[in-house]
Order: C-alpha cells, then sequence, then structure tokens
C-alpha cells in the first residue's frame, strides 16, 4: 500500500479535531470572559 493512500484520511482527521479543539477553546475564553466582567461589575 502506498503512503499517502493513509496520509490523506489522517491530515483530515487531524485537521478536524484541530477545528474542533480551536472552537472549544473560543468558547471557554468566551465564558472565561463573561465572568471576568461579571466580577469586575459587581
Amino acid at each position: 500500500m502506498p503512503l499517502p493512500y493513509f496520509t490523506v484520511p489522517l491530515l483530515r482527521v487531524i485537521l478536524f479535531h484541530d477545528v474542533i479543539i480551536s472552537q472549544h477553546l473560543l468558547f471557554y475564553n468566551g465564558i472565561f470572559t463573561e465572568i471576568q466582567v461579571f466580577i469586575t461589575f459587581q
């Protein structure tokens, strides 16, 4: 079996995983910022 046959799906999975992780980081960043703002304006 040639290497590219395995490499392409693997790269796709890694990229997809990275997108999901960055989405989650943005989400948690937003929550953290809201908590900070809430504490600041208490």
